[in-house]
């Protein structure tokens, strides 16, 4: 905004300097020719409406609204305090935990595959990460039977078969409406100070978590992992897997606002994912799922 402003001044400098001789003024080289009496009536209204704007930049800078690296989570104090890197996918060297699904179509006769996602840790939005991990683990399913992804059917219609006008770049798993974390029919609530610290701008409004167009292989067939933070689904087990590399920048965008992205789809598993969007058996469903540990073979 200050460089804006800074233009806007250069530019409107004939129109703000103080008024000078006739002979002066036919002499001038200025861009602009106006009539003395006019200039000298704006030049304290350009100067003040100049000064104003300086001031509100400045401002939304220093309280963190200003959508610039602190806004996006690219400051090192920043995303050092999220548990994210610079990169905002965290540190190559830092542990991620790996969760899968194995999908089919209605029943175990009509395999898919297997989906694999990332998940950093530390992460940006960690009781979110926590209940996912949880329901994959199946950590509370000795209790209470509907606290697993597995048996969940991921939604299905035109909206969210590829190929067809309807479709959106995403694909929705409900869950059973059990969380692993807290009580399980609360809703799971992130701390909002953290929150802050990995908001992020999009198509007008804003995100959390993971900067998706850091994700691996956005130029290309990067998938963002997220959960609804506002509105149904919010706070509980209901997840997303978001084509934020192939759609365009709007859909994106537009999926993944008043969300938290979590982490991402492993890239060998691109081949199982486009084939779950453009099957018209039915719907996918979750024959398996769990964590990874490291040495498990992905079998995609």
């Amino acid at each position: 905004a200050a460089a804006v402003v800074a233009n806007w001044v250069d530019y409107l400098d004939p129109w703000m300097q103080p008024a000078v001789g006739a002979k002066q003024r036919r002499a001038s080289t200025h861009r602009c020719s106006h009539k003395p009496m006019f200039r000298d009536c704006v030049n304290p209204i350009f100067r003040a409406i100049a000064v104003a704007l300086l001031l509100a930049a400045s401002c939304s800078r220093t309280r963190g609204f200003y959508p610039g690296p602190s806004c996006h989570g690219t400051h090192p104090r920043i995303s050092a305090d999220a548990g994210i890197s610079e990169t905002g996918i965290g540190d190559t060297e830092k542990k991620t935990t790996r969760i899968y699904f194995d999908v089919v179509v209605s029943d175990e006769a009509q395999p898919i595959g297997r989906l694999i996602f990332h998940l950093p840790d530390p992460n940006p939005l960690p009781l979110h990460a926590e209940n996912i991990l949880g329901l994959c683990r199946g950590s509370r399913r000795s209790i209470d039977p509907a606290a697993t992804y597995v048996g969940c059917a991921f939604n299905y219609g035109p909206q969210f078969i590829e190929g067809m006008a309807q479709y959106r770049w995403g694909h929705n798993l409900q869950g059973k409406g059990r969380n692993a974390v807290g009580k399980a029919d609360d809703k799971i609530e992130e701390d909002p100070q953290a929150m802050a610290k990995c908001q992020r701008s999009a198509f007008g409004g804003s995100y959390y978590g993971i900067n998706y167009s850091d994700l691996p292989g956005y130029d290309d067939e990067a998938v963002a992992l997220s959960v609804a933070l506002a509105g149904p689904g919010r706070g509980s087990s209901r997840i997303s897997v978001v084509r934020v590399g192939e759609s365009p920048m709007e859909w994106g965008e537009r999926l993944l606002m008043n969300s938290g992205v979590l982490g991402w789809m492993d890239p060998a598993c691109g081949n199982v994912l486009r084939t779950m969007a453009r099957q018209r058996l039915g719907p996918p469903v979750v024959a398996e799922c769990g964590v990874l540990e490291d040495g498990d073979e992905m079998e995609t």
